[in-house]
């Protein structure tokens, strides 16, 4: 569940996409793996987001740096996998919620 709600000025979600962009590829987040050979570009994506950064949007958008810093924080990976199942996944439909 979501504890945090970042309200973002109308007309600048594509400013906070290349924002969030510019820190998974700065921070080496970005791990397509086996994806890879399907994702052409991802070098021109990178250089595109370099000047993107989110000191660089936050007048614009109005979401603080601080927030993002935040969300980099909660976006590292664990240092070893979690198993994960997709069936195992919390749900919520009309009559509650219920393992997805």
């Amino acid at each position: 569940m979501a504890d945090l709600h970042v309200p973002i000025r109308p007309g600048t979600d594509a400013l906070l996409l290349l924002a969030l962009l510019q820190v998974i590829f700065a921070e080496r987040l970005a791990r397509p793996g086996r994806l890879a050979a399907f994702a052409d570009g991802l070098g021109a994506i990178e250089e595109l987001v370099t000047h993107f950064t989110p000191e660089a949007v936050a007048a614009a958008t109005g979401v603080p740096s601080a927030v993002t810093a935040r969300w980099r924080a909660s976006s590292r990976p664990p240092s070893r996998p979690w198993p994960t199942a997709a069936w195992a996944s919390p749900c919520r439909s009309s009559a509650g919620w219920r393992a997805g």
